[in-house]
């Protein structure tokens, strides 16, 4: 066995030692897309190194993406997709690394602890995705797509798509909730190539509504309130939402047959009891008319006159 062999099979050996076990900051969350994935020492758990370097297992991403990650008789880790867009050769304790036919050098090397493959975020994003690092509440998202998502971590809105990730600014006077175990972006639509997201914000009455707001380049603009389980629909100036289907008799009674209609340039809402139930359904637009179509029903199309309503 040559003097370089074992040295390298010396230095893999003792990363592999029990003895060896992560920092003592593993409290760190890890979101992959729109997924919040739970990691654990048996499968790879993400934590921040004596470095303050934040250390994410790689074959557990590369699970939550669908990847394959097979180990190679030469040592080397090979990274590949089933639709062939993917394809990343690396070494642990080295720097060199291949993605995709283009070389490339890790700023700090691959690391073996307790059997897992691990890399600092900043270098995961030259392999693939992009890499968003929160502080205040130790959260990392790793996202790897075209298609935008949206997340809110900490008391950011962010927005990721080809181009990376990036924090929308929100009006004054509104902030993200926190204190809560549910995801406070509770509605996302995109409507005739606008996105539009419902928040739920500090300081707000659970029994009402959230904020509306319209996504235009990298902020936010309000535009009304909404019931969170309502779908609505937006045109021009004109909001169209309901009652929606969470409401409960303690908080908003439900009354399936409403419709609501906000003007976004007055601050108006006007409300209109239909002659069908419209709190399932999702909206279009077509020659002027609402178009009502029931999701829990057999999709069931119904034509609103808005001239009739005087809207």
């Amino acid at each position: 066995m040559s003097k370089k062999i074992l040295a390298t099979f010396m230095a893999v050996t003792l990363l592999m030692m029990p003895g060896l076990a992560l920092a003592d900051s593993t409290d760190v969350n890890l979101i992959v897309n729109n997924t919040s994935v739970t990691t654990d020492e048996n499968v790879g758990q993400v934590y921040i190194n004596n470095q303050d370097r934040t250390m994410i297992p790689l074959r557990v991403v590369n699970d939550a993406f669908g990847y394959q990650t097979d180990w190679q008789p030469d040592g080397t880790i090979h990274i590949t997709d089933a639709a062939g867009t993917v394809d990343v050769t690396l070494t642990v304790g080295q720097a060199a690394y291949t993605a995709n036919g283009q070389a490339g050098r890790f700023a700090t090397l691959p690391t073996l602890t307790n059997n897992r493959t691990y890399l600092p975020a900043r270098d995961f994003a030259q392999l693939y995705g992009h890499i968003y690092w929160d502080a205040p509440s130790r959260t990392v998202w790793v996202y790897q797509g075209k298609e935008p998502l949206y997340q809110v971590i900490g008391t950011k809105v962010l927005r990721a798509n080809d181009a990376g990730i990036q924090e929308l600014t929100l009006p004054a006077g509104y902030t993200p909730l926190t204190q809560t175990a549910t995801n406070p972006l509770v509605l996302k639509e995109t409507i005739q190539g606008v996105t539009y997201l419902g928040l739920m914000t500090q300081g707000q009455d659970f029994s009402q509504k959230v904020p509306l707001f319209q996504v235009k380049d990298q902020s936010l603009i309000y535009l009304t309130d909404v019931f969170g389980s309502s779908h609505f629909y937006v045109d021009g100036s004109k909001v169209y939402y309901t009652d929606g289907t969470g409401a409960a008799s303690w908080t908003n009674p439900i009354q399936p047959n409403r419709l609501y209609i906000a003007d976004t340039a007055s601050g108006q809402v006007t409300s209109h009891d239909l002659a069908f139930p419209v709190n399932t359904s999702t909206f279009s637009m077509k020659d002027g008319k609402l178009i009502a179509t029931d999701q829990q029903g057999r999709g069931t199309a119904r034509e609103i006159e808005l001239t009739k309503l005087g809207a």
